[in-house]
């Protein structure tokens, strides 16, 4: 350790060897090279593990959009409820009435908005409800021939 001119320690950097330029060599791989059952059975694996996770992917879509429609579907029953109270409250059922309560106006928007987002919510649920069968199939015919690329190897 060295110290400086105002006599405080001074530290060395680090001075790494890295030997001679003639005994550097590059690693070995040690892996052997796949041959071609051993790729075929790997490839159809890979296959099989993408296509349970699609499955899975589309099972969660699947729930999830039928959650988002009861939730749509609830909501929307609830403001029907509260449009009832607020027009039984103000006597007034017309929503055309220039007296009809503004917040009745605003919870019929909604409703309305809601059930609409519902039906949409339904056609997306039916392709991803198809999207999981044509999944469900195709790994129903791995389930039933594993690995079938092999067996003529």
């Amino acid at each position: 350790m060295a110290l400086s001119m105002s006599g405080h320690p001074v530290f060395e950097p680090i001075r790494t060897t890295y030997g001679r330029p003639d005994v550097w060599r590059h690693p070995t791989p040690t892996a052997r090279k796949a041959t071609a059952p051993d790729a075929s059975v790997r490839s159809q694996a890979t296959s099989i593990r993408r296509r349970e996770f699609q499955a899975e992917h589309r099972t969660r879509r699947v729930a999830l959009l039928e959650r988002m429609i009861a939730d749509f579907e609830r909501t929307a029953a609830d403001l029907d409820r509260e449009i009832l109270i607020e027009q039984q409250r103000a006597n007034i059922h017309d929503p055309a009435h220039f007296a009809y309560p503004t917040y009745a106006k605003a919870a019929i928007l909604r409703r309305d908005n809601l059930k609409r987002s519902a039906d949409e919510l339904r056609a997306q649920l039916s392709k991803a409800k198809e999207a999981l069968i044509e999944v469900g199939e195709a790994l129903d015919e791995n389930a039933q021939r594993p690995f079938a690329s092999c067996a003529t190897l």
